[in-house]
C-alpha cells in the first residue's frame, strides 16, 4: 500500500462524510485526525489500518498532541478502518466504554448473542440481555476468573448483591441476563453446575401504581421547550406526541414519514416492544407540531424517521440515551426536581393517557388495545383505579398549541395536500386499495387457496338449499321440481317428532356446555402450573391421544366396559353391590353416556387452543405478582384467567353457535331400539328421514333450520359478549 493510495481512500472517505452533510468544521476536524493516522500507518509499515492497531493510535496521537480527545481519536480511526475493509461510509456510534473482555468471554458472549438474535426476542430485550451478561463477566473478570469452567455459585450470589442497589428499580435487570446466560452455558454443556441455580432474588418492593405526569408538571415541561429553534421544535413535538397518544418513547423515535396518515388522522406503527402493529389518533395538537417540525426544523435527509438529531450526518434518534437527555433538560429548565427511580420519566406520559381514558369510562380493554399491550392485565400494572387517584394524576385536556398552529381541525385536505392555517401545504401519501394488494401481493396470493376452498367446497354448494322450498323428485332435478314454499318448514314444526328433537338436542348440548366447556380450561390451567417439562409432555401426549381414536373404537370400548354380561364395569359392580348396572339400554343414562364419551375423548385435544393463550401471558406480571406475596391460586385467579378470558369468550361463542349440533355418528353408534327416546337428535334425524326414507325436501328444511338457528346464536352470543367488553369474534 503506497502513500498515495491511503491519501486516495482518505479523501475518499471525506467526501463520504460531506454528502452525508458534515459541517465544514466536523470535516475539518475529522481531515485532521485522519492524516495523523496516514502518519502513523506509514511509519509502522501498516498495510490496511484495522481496530487492533487503534488503541496503539490513540495512545501516539494523545502523546503528540495532548488536547485531543481520545474518543474522537478513536472513532476517526475506526471510520477508516471500516472503509477500508467494506469500502462503506458507516455513520453508526461506536461505544468504547466497555474493557474488552478475554477470548474464553468474548467467545461465549458472541455465541450467546447470536443465539438471542435467532429466538425471537425484540432488539431492546437481547440489548439488556447483553449488557447484562458483559457485567457479569467483567465482574467475573475483576474477581480474578477468565474461565468458564471457574465460575462458582458464591460468585452468582456476590455479583447480583454488587449489582442489586445500581438496579434497584428493576432487580430483573441482573437475574433475567444471569438466568439466561445460565441456561445458554447449560445447552452447550459448558455449565459448570448440576443444574441452573435458583437465582437469589433480592426482594425490591414496587410500588402497584407507578406516577403519572401530572397536569401542571407537563404545562411546565412544555411550557420549557424554546421552539424558536430546531432542536426545540424536534423536542416538543416528541414530548407532545408522548403526552397526547401515550406512545412508547421507542415507538416515537422510530416513527417514518409515511407512519403519518394526514388525511385519516391517525398514527400507524409497529411496536419495538411486541412487533404488532398499532394505530393511535393524530389530534389536532400532536399534528400541528409534528407539521411543524417536519417543514420548519427537519434537516435535509434521505432518512424516512420524523425526528432525527440536529447534526450531521443526521441519523435517527436512538432511544437509549436521548430519551434521558431530553426529558431530564426541560424538567431541570421547568424546575421540576427528580429523585432516582420516581418514574417521572417518558413512561409516565404512556401512564397518565391509561388514566385519563380510564377516567373517561373507557374500558380496560380499550385502553390496552390503544396503548398496544398484548393483554388488558398489563394496564394494571399502572393505571389505577381509584377515583382519587385518578383525579390527581389526569391530563387537563386543554389545547397546548398557541400562535398560528391553530389546529388540524381548521385545515383543509384537498387532491392529496394538506393546507396549514398559514397557507403553506405538506403532501398527504394515502395508499390506494389496488396500490395496497399490489404491495401485499404475496399476502393475498397466500389467502387465495383457502378462499377458493370455501367458495367451491362451502358456499357453491348452498345453491342446493333451494330444494328446502320445493317438492324435490331426482327424476325431475333440483330445478324442475314444483315450488311448495315453506311447506316443508310448516310440515316438520307441526310434526310430533319436533319436541322431541329439540329436547334431546338441547339436553345433550347443554349438558356438554355445562360439563365439557370447562374441562380443557382446568386441564390447561393445571398443565400450565406444572414445572417439570417431561412430566408435562407425557401428560399432554396420554390425553392428546383419545382425540385420535374413532368414534367406531370408542363406541367399540363402551360396549366392552358395560356390557350387563361380561362388561368389566359391570363385573366389578356387581362383585361390590351384587347387581349390574343397565347403562347401554337405559333411556335416563343415554345422555350422560354420550357427555362421557365426550369428556374422555376431546378434553385433551381441546387444551392446544388455551395453552396457545396461556404461552402468550406476560411473565413479568408473575413476577411482579409474586414479589408483592401472591401465590399460586391467586397468580391463576388474576392474571391467568384474565389473560386467557377473550380466547374463553371466543371458544364460548362458537360451542353456543353449534348447539344444535350434536354430531352424528357418536348417537348413531350408541343408540339403540331401547333409548331412541332419548337418543333422536336433529343430526340422526335428517340422516333417517333424508337419506333412508327419501325425503330430501323435508331434510334439507330441517338442516336449514339447524343452521339459521346456529348463525342467529352465534350473532346473539357475540353482542353480549361486546356489551360486556370483550372484543367477540367479528
Amino acid at each position: 500500500m503506497t502513500e498515495a493510495f491511503l491519501q486516495q481512500k482518505i479523501q475518499c472517505l471525506l467526501d463520504c462524510m460531506e454528502r452525508r452533510f458534515y459541517s465544514a468544521t466536523a470535516i475539518t476536524l475529522y481531515r485532521r485526525q485522519l492524516r495523523w493516522a496516514e502518519e502513523y500507518c506509514m511509519s509502522k509499515g501498516c498495510c490496511i489500518p484495522s481496530t487492533a492497531d487503534m488503541d496503539h493510535f490513540v495512545a501516539d496521537a494523545v502523546r503528540l498532541h495532548p488536547k485531543e480527545d481520545p474518543l474522537l481519536l478513536r472513532r476517526s480511526w475506526r471510520l477508516l478502518a471500516d472503509f477500508f475493509e467494506t469500502g462503506e461510509f458507516h455513520s453508526r456510534r461506536y461505544r468504547y466504554g466497555n474493557a474488552m473482555l478475554c477470548q474464553e468471554f468474548h467467545e461465549e458472549l458472541e455465541q450467546f448473542r447470536s443465539g438471542l438474535e435467532g429466538s425471537g426476542l425484540a432488539e431492546g430485550s437481547i440489548d439488556i440481555l447483553i449488557r447484562g451478561t458483559r457485567s457479569f463477566l467483567e465482574f467475573l473478570e475483576k474477581e480474578g476468573i477468565c474461565s468458564i469452567s471457574g465460575i462458582h455459585h458464591s460468585h452468582l450470589n456476590s455479583y447480583i448483591m454488587e449489582a442489586a442497589p445500581k438496579n434497584s428499580g428493576n432487580i430483573s435487570n441482573v437475574t433475567w441476563p444471569l438466568g439466561k446466560f445460565l441456561s445458554h452455558l447449560k445447552k452447550q454443556g459448558k455449565l459448570p453446575f448440576d443444574r441452573v441455580p435458583k437465582l437469589p432474588h433480592p426482594v425490591c418492593r414496587r410500588k402497584k401504581v407507578l406516577p403519572c405526569m401530572e397536569d401542571a408538571e407537563t404545562s411546565a415541561i412544555l411550557a420549557a421547550v424554546d421552539r424558536s429553534t430546531a432542536m426545540g421544535r424536534r423536542d416538543y413535538a416528541i414530548i407532545l406526541t408522548a403526552a397526547y397518544t401515550g406512545m412508547r418513547i421507542s415507538d416515537i423515535f422510530a416513527l417514518e414519514l409515511p407512519s403519518i396518515r394526514w388525511a385519516e388522522k391517525e398514527i400507524v406503527f409497529v411496536q419495538k416492544k411486541t412487533g404488532t402493529e398499532n394505530v393511535v389518533p393524530l389530534s389536532a395538537e400532536v399534528g400541528n407540531a409534528i407539521a411543524e417540525y417536519i417543514l420548519d426544523g427537519r434537516p435535509k435527509s434521505d432518512s424516512r424517521s420524523i425526528f432525527l438529531s440536529t447534526k450531521a450526518p443526521y441519523q435517527p434518534m436512538s432511544a437509549s440515551g436521548n430519551r434521558t437527555r431530553i426529558i431530564h433538560k426541560y424538567q431541570h429548565a421547568a424546575g421540576i426536581e427528580r429523585r432516582a427511580y420516581d418514574g417521572k420519566g417518558f413512561h409516565a406520559f404512556r401512564r397518565s393517557v391509561g388514566t385519563r381514558m380510564l377516567e373517561a369510562g373507557i374500558p380496560v380493554t380499550t385502553v390496552s388495545q390503544t396503548l398496544g399491550h398484548g393483554s388488558p392485565v398489563s394496564a394494571k400494572r399502572y393505571i389505577s383505579l381509584d377515583v382519587k387517584g385518578l383525579m390527581e394524576c389526569c391530563l387537563d385536556i386543554s389545547p397546548f398549541a398557541t400562535g398560528r398552529w391553530i389546529g388540524m381541525a381548521k385545515t383543509k385536505i384537498k387532491k392529496g395536500y394538506i393546507t396549514l392555517q398559514d397557507g403553506r401545504t405538506m403532501r398527504v401519501q394515502k395508499m390506494s386499495t389496488p396500490q395496497y394488494m399490489i404491495q401485499h401481493k404475496w399476502l393475498y396470493f397466500l389467502l387465495l387457496p383457502g378462499a377458493l376452498y370455501f367458495i367451491l367446497f362451502r358456499y357453491v354448494p348452498m345453491g342446493g338449499l333451494v330444494i328446502a322450498f320445493k317438492e324435490y323428485s331426482p327424476f325431475l332435478g333440483m330445478w324442475e321440481s314444483p315450488w311448495c314454499g315453506f311447506d316443508q318448514f310448516t310440515k316438520f314444526f307441526t310434526g310430533n317428532d319436533f319436541s322431541k328433537l329439540l329436547v334431546n338436542t338441547l339436553g345433550i348440548s347443554l349438558l356438554l356446555l355445562v360439563l365439557y366447556f370447562p374441562a380443557p380450561i382446568i386441564l390447561s390451567l393445571f398443565l400450565n402450573e406444572v414445572r417439570h417439562s417431561g412430566y408435562k409432555r407425557v401428560v399432554q401426549t396420554l390425553v392428546y391421544i383419545p382425540h385420535f381414536v374413532s368414534w367406531v373404537i370408542v363406541a367399540s370400548l363402551t360396549y366392552q366396559l358395560f356390557n350387563v354380561s361380561d362388561g368389566i364395569v359391570n363385573i366389578i359392580i356387581k362383585g361390590i353391590t351384587g347387581s349390574s348396572w343397565d347403562v347401554l339400554s337405559k333411556s335416563s343414562t343415554f345422555w350422560g353416556l354420550i357427555v362421557g364419551q365426550d369428556i374422555w375423548r376431546e378434553t385433551g385435544y381441546g387444551t392446544i387452543v388455551f395453552l396457545a393463550a396461556l404461552a402468550g401471558v406476560d411473565q413479568e406480571l408473575y413476577e411482579a405478582a409474586r414479589v408483592d406475596g401472591a401465590g399460586r391460586w391467586r397468580l391463576m385467579w388474576h392474571i391467568t384467567l384474565p389473560a386467557i378470558r377473550g380466547t374463553i369468550v371466543m371458544m364460548f361463542i362458537l360451542r353456543v353457535g353449534g348447539i344444535l349440533n350434536t354430531g352424528y355418528e357418536q348417537i348413531f353408534l350408541m343408540r339403540n331400539d331401547l333409548n331412541v327416546a332419548r337418543a333422536e337428535v336433529f343430526d340422526t334425524y335428517i340422516y333417517m328421514r333424508g337419506i333412508r326414507q327419501g325425503q330430501y325436501s323435508f331434510s334439507a328444511a330441517a338442516g336449514m333450520f339447524k343452521s339459521v338457528v346456529g348463525m342467529i346464536l352465534v350473532v346473539i352470543s357475540d353482542r353480549v359478549a361486546k356489551a360486556c367488553g370483550e372484543s367477540g369474534i367479528y
